[in-house]
């Protein structure tokens, strides 16, 4: 039987959204599904069949978004604004 989680509608691209995939010097990198960050700030994740879903994004104090991403088990915190730092901006 299919998982309930992946049971969603194919992500639809904004205008001039661009999508990269995390960086694999991170520890988002998995073999089977694949985390990318867009230029205006979406989280998605992406199972090898090719079905992707958004990631739910919630506020922390301060007004900063984060997401909730599992790996291996282990759920963690990612700010949202610092996916997108990495993944589109020049390191100085």
């Amino acid at each position: 039987a299919e998982s309930t989680k992946w049971r969603c509608e194919m992500v639809v691209d904004l205008d001039n959204e661009v999508w990269k995939m995390i960086s694999d010097n991170s520890d988002l990198i998995r073999k089977r599904n694949k985390v990318y960050v867009s230029n205006l700030g979406r989280v998605k994740i992406v199972h090898t069949s090719g079905r992707s879903k958004l990631c739910k994004q919630h506020e922390q104090c301060g007004g900063y978004l984060y997401v909730h991403i599992t790996f291996n088990g282990k759920r963690g915190l990612y700010r949202v604004h610092r996916l997108v730092a990495t993944s589109f901006c020049a390191k100085p």
